[in-house]
């Protein structure tokens, strides 16, 4: 087992007493903070390694402190190139600086961030993965996935449901994409707030959603674009048109203005809020290894949606919303919907557990468009 210790902050709020010296070597107890906390770590069987993350300013500190240390285990230092509070890497980006030089390779890695010890840390890890043996898995050759050419409706037979689930989709791009960014402007656009496109037309002028959104998520390979909304039954096909009318407009009309400063500003306004809490911090360094982001991805992002323009946003819906071949599920009431949406092309119709109870069937003549 490894142990990254993040000692790179600058630790401001302790002025004078952290001018010159770094607040994890200074003294408590006649011996440097650090000391006591390698005593803490150094009681762990498995420890194989200690890794210091430093700011330059107070690496030769660390390196004098790791060279004079008395351990079982090495202990290396490294050193992240900021000078000064206002060029500081933070947490989520020092945790990354040490994986991408000193990786896990292809172990398994826990995150844990927050004011708890280490012993305490690795004692509930023991208890949550006692029963767990690491095993390689197989390394899997998938296919991209293949663009569809054609529509595709399904509906999930709730027989007794009061109300419809409409939901369209398909893929996009990776998470590493220069365009995913872009993306995420035209999905807030669209209906990734309550003031967007979705919400304010579909639910509050028309009456026809009890919510209506859009979501680009983060997966392993592309992203998917889903739109959707909970309808009433016999609001299902106007919740459908309404829901393709926008996925047209923000696919072939560049947003105004006014509409890609605000989906601007909320995207930045709202990346704060999820880095406040000791959990938001480790899924944020968990999400930079998984998706394989670089180092400072978290420390571009707000600038990287700041610079996207109208014409950029217009030029990745164009290029990546396509509701002319999205998917298109709706979970409700077969007997009230599956006949009326074949108006738009063959319906396959799904119980609850996933099993066929009707095949899609040719429709004749060819669909209309979706209108």
């Amino acid at each position: 087992m490894r142990a990254y210790v993040l000692v790179a902050g600058y630790a401001t709020r302790l002025y004078p007493l952290t001018r010159d010296l770094p607040k994890a070597l200074l003294p408590v107890g006649g011996r440097p903070l650090l000391a006591h906390l390698f005593d803490r770590l150094l009681g762990l069987p498995e420890l194989t390694e200690i890794v210091l993350v430093s700011n330059h300013r107070f690496a030769p500190a660390f390196q004098a402190f790791a060279a004079a240390a008395r351990c079982r285990v090495p202990v290396r230092v490294l050193d992240d190139g900021s000078t000064r509070e206002e060029n500081r890497l933070g947490a989520t980006g020092d945790l990354a600086f040490a994986l991408e030089r000193v990786p896990v390779g292809g172990a398994p890695f826990l995150v844990v961030a927050g004011d708890v010890a280490a012993e305490r840390a690795i004692e509930l890890a023991r208890r949550a993965f006692a029963g767990w043996a690491p095993r390689k898995a197989p390394r899997l050759e998938l296919a991209g996935p293949v663009r569809p050419v054609e529509r595709t409706i399904v509906v999930v037979d709730r027989p007794n449901a009061a109300q419809s689930i409409v939901y369209f989709g398909h893929m996009t791009v990776a998470r590493d994409d220069p365009d995913f960014a872009k993306l995420l402007v035209v999905n807030q656009i669209l209906g990734g707030s309550a003031m967007a496109r979705l919400p304010l037309d579909l639910g509050q002028r028309r009456g026809l959603a009890q919510g209506a959104y859009s979501a680009l998520l983060e997966r392993g390979q592309l992203a998917p674009l889903r739109a959707y909304a909970a309808v009433r039954t016999d609001k299902t096909l106007a919740a459908v048109a309404g829901i393709v009318e926008h996925l047209r407009r923000i696919s072939s009309q560049p947003p105004s203005a006014d509409e890609l400063a605000s989906a601007k500003r909320q995207l930045e306004g709202s990346f704060a809020l999820r880095a406040e809490t000791a959990a938001q911090v480790a899924r944020l360094v968990a999400r930079q290894r998984l998706h394989g982001l670089p180092d400072d991805c978290w420390d571009r992002f707000r600038a990287q949606i700041r610079a996207v323009t109208n014409e950029e946003a217009l030029a990745a819906a164009r290029a990546y919303v396509r509701p002319e071949t999205m998917v298109l599920v709706v979970v409700g009431r077969a007997t009230a919907i599956a006949d009326a949406l074949e108006r738009w092309g063959p319906v396959a119709v799904l119980d609850t557990d996933g099993q066929l109870l009707r095949a899609a069937r040719p429709v004749p003549p060819p669909p209309v468009p979706w209108n």
